[in-house]
């Protein structure tokens, strides 16, 4: 409550630093308007509202006027548009927002005749959209003064509009007791059509005065927004993660465009030759607007996070914002015109919910979010005092441009202590960083002694960490003889079998050839059908034998590769034919399961050969253990069970790195989560006694670190069991 008596307090100051001389009221009854009462020294401007003369899609001149009786004209009232219900009483069809007419008004001075009052001047604002205004000498029939805003048309490709233009009519010496005011106006652009604020009567120099400090406040508001605008952006690029700063600046510039375009200094700098000036001014003023609202979502979004306002700001301030930047992008001046409501409720709307979220910061004690609210009400305080007075309910004067200068003012403030605490908090933690690196440093100097006697060390853990890859690789072929030795057994029977069959086969083609004596003999053909016969199963045989040569040459080659130690990393490797010999080398244990490879997407990739090869014996390894043990236990509980192995290679990007992955999949019962870490711990295992030594994983572990991988154990998402995922780096380290 005191917040809201401080606001009001500040607004009423502001009244009156902003406030001019109330206009005098003469209402016009009739198209006509008595001022023979009406002192220009004492009361300097008067309001020229009320009921004028209007024809409707006519541009009348002087003498036509003057040639009918005001009578055979309809009254229309002003300010409004001419589409107002009130105004199309009497009219021959409703009147749309398009098309033209003559405002006129008679002005009876009276016996007063002002011959000894200084110059006059006509001023008419919001005139929509272009109008030509001509003051006239009732009795001497002739022109005072003129004034052309835009250029009036009776069709649309002809019409030159302004919207935030003054049309100003000035003339000395007036000796005249009667004046006649004419007003022709065309509108094929806008949604508001008409004379939308009374023009004022009065003495130029006070005129002028108004004109002028119109014309300084825009331009003055414009050059400090935009001022308060870049310097902001300079802060921002200071620290490009100062989001508060960035949206406050844009915040500012929007708001510049807004008041540059709605104080007319625009339309009076670009080209009224142009058709196209009027629909950029009318579309950027009315893009202003759902800009407006989403630059200060964005800044008291940034300035006070909260998910709820976050989630309005996306579905009210970006959302129906940008639908209402597309319509005024994509549709003509007049349609998005039409929609001024939209518009509004966009604006006000926006406006509840920014007020409500710093209200709910001041309940939260947020920093500063007291003055943020009274900066806020009092802009809001500020446009409604403008509103009250532009529809002439109160009589107060123009303030919201000082009090939005003073919401920009606070809000910069708080963004330059914001600024200077964020150096401060930078100044003390590149203090606490120096004296780390100061402490860091002398570290350094003692662990440099150190480094010469870990050096041999280091080479000595190199050479052990060799051997014991050496031995755990000698260990696994150990294991793995039995079943190589059962492989190469079947191959060299084949041979034997072969071999014999074929020497008997050639004795009995012998001995039957022998027989032969005449080709054309039955019995000789006999023995050549028989002999085909022969000649056919030795080829067969010959078939059987050339597949075992083969087979015993695999796994001769797999066991040659598998066994040797690379002195270097070979380069542009790939993994299905390492892949191929390990299950080769596990072929006794894979016999039974069913396995399946994914490789085609497998990269290219540089390492120690054999290493790999040790790596995936050991998974796979594993892996076939483990289904072979639930297979085991199935088959006594009487359950049907198949094992898999599931082998995937893939091209993968870990840390800005393209990588092989490899994983290995299983359908077994899985590894428990409390033992995936000891896994991985030297001489611990899950297997019989006799069957593993627990060297195995650290090991392949060392082997993937030291090719710069990593390794991860999870759950198969494919088979419902284990998953053994590891990654080798396609291009080769300097651990490798």
């Amino acid at each position: 409550m005191l917040l809201l008596i401080q606001a009001v307090s500040w607004s009423v100051i502001l009244t009156g630093c902003g406030s001019t001389t109330p206009h005098k009221v003469i209402k016009a009854q009739n198209g006509k308007v008595d001022l023979s009462t009406w002192a220009a020294k004492d009361q300097p401007t008067i309001e020229l509202n009320g009921d004028w003369k209007f024809a409707w899609g006519k541009f009348l001149d002087f003498y036509t006027i003057n040639a009918a009786p005001m009578e055979t004209y309809e009254n229309i009232k002003v300010p409004s548009k001419w589409t107002q219900k009130e105004n199309s009483v009497g009219a021959s069809s409703t009147r749309k927002n398009t098309g033209f007419g003559t405002y006129f008004l008679r002005l009876s001075l009276g016996d007063q005749s002002l011959i000894d009052a200084p110059q006059l001047s006509l001023v008419a604002k919001s005139l929509c959209c272009a109008a030509n205004v001509e003051i006239w000498d009732v009795e001497r029939e002739i022109i005072l003064g003129q004034s052309i805003v835009g250029i009036p048309s009776l069709n649309a490709n002809q019409e030159r509009a302004r919207m935030n233009v003054d049309a100003v009519v000035s003339w000395e010496h007036l000796q005249a007791t009667s004046l006649l005011i004419i007003v022709q106006l065309s509108n094929h652009v806008h949604a508001r059509p008409g004379i939308l604020s009374p023009p004022t009567l009065g003495l130029t120099s006070i005129q002028s005065k108004a004109i002028l400090k119109q014309v300084i406040i825009g331009a003055g508001v414009f050059g400090i927004l935009l001022i308060i605008s870049l310097y902001h952006l300079v802060l921002f690029l200071q620290r490009r993660n100062d989001q508060l700063a960035l949206t406050f600046a844009f915040l500012c510039f929007v708001v510049a465009v807004r008041e540059i375009l709605t104080s007319g200094i625009f339309e009076q700098l670009v080209d009224i030759s142009l058709p196209f000036t009027f629909a950029l001014a009318s579309m950027l003023e009315y893009l202003t607007m759902p800009l407006i609202c989403i630059s200060g979502f964005m800044y008291f979004g940034a300035l006070y996070p909260n998910k709820i306002f976050d989630w309005m700001k996306k579905i009210w301030g970006y959302g129906f914002g940008g639908i209402l930047i597309i319509m005024c992008l994509f549709q003509s001046s007049l349609a998005f015109t039409e929609a001024i409501n939209l518009f509004n409720i966009h604006l006000s709307i926006s406006m509840l919910t920014l007020i409500s979220h710093v209200v709910y910061a001041c309940f939260k004690k947020k920093e500063l979010a007291n003055w943020v609210l009274f900066s806020t009400l009092s802009v809001v305080l500020g446009f409604t005092n403008d509103l009250l007075y532009a529809r002439h309910i109160i009589e107060t004067g123009y303030i919201g441009p000082y009090l939005f200068l003073m919401f920009i003012l606070v809000q910069s403030a708080i963004i330059a202590k914001r600024f200077a605490r964020a150096f401060d908090e930078r100044d003390a933690s590149n203090k606490a960083l120096l004296e780390t690196y100061r402490q860091l440093d002398r570290e350094l100097l003692k662990r440099e002694k150190l480094i010469e006697g870990n050096e041999l060390l280091q080479a000595e853990i190199e050479t052990a960490s060799q051997q014991l890859i050496q031995a755990d690789k000698l260990s696994s072929l150990g294991q793995l003889v039995a079943g190589v030795a059962h492989e190469i057994a079947g191959p060299t029977n084949y041979i034997g079998l072969a071999i014999r069959l074929v020497k008997k086969r050639v004795e009995s083609v012998q001995t039957l050839l022998g027989k032969i004596l005449d080709p054309s003999d039955p019995e000789a053909k006999q023995v050549l059908d028989l002999f085909n016969s022969d000649i056919s199963e030795a080829n067969d045989e010959i078939q059987r034998i050339e597949s075992g040569v083969v087979k015993i040459q695999d796994i001769h080659s797999a066991l040659r590769n598998h066994g040797r130690v690379d002195s270097a990393p070979s380069y542009n490797l790939e993994i299905l034919p390492i892949l191929d010999e390990t299950l080769i080398i596990l072929g006794s244990k894979t016999k039974l399961i069913e396995t399946q490879r994914e490789t085609s997407q497998a990269p290219l990739f540089t390492g120690r050969r054999s290493q790999i090869s040790q790596v995936l014996t050991n998974l796979i390894g594993n892996a076939a253990d483990a289904v072979e043990e639930k297979r085991l236990q199935e088959k006594e509980l009487g359950q049907s069970y198949q094992p898999k192995i599931l082998i995937q290679a893939n091209a993968s990007t870990r840390d800005n790195q393209e990588m092989l992955e490899i994983s290995i999949h299983d359908n077994g019962y899985g590894i428990p989560l409390e033992i995936r870490e000891k896994i991985l711990q030297p001489f611990f295992t899950t297997k019989a006694v006799g069957k593993g030594t627990g060297l195995g994983m650290p090991i392949i572990i060392r082997i993937i670190e030291s090719h710069g991988g990593s390794l991860e154990i999870t759950d198969s998402q494919n088979l419902g069991g284990a998953c053994l995922r590891f990654w080798i780096p396609c291009s080769p380290t300097t651990a490798t």
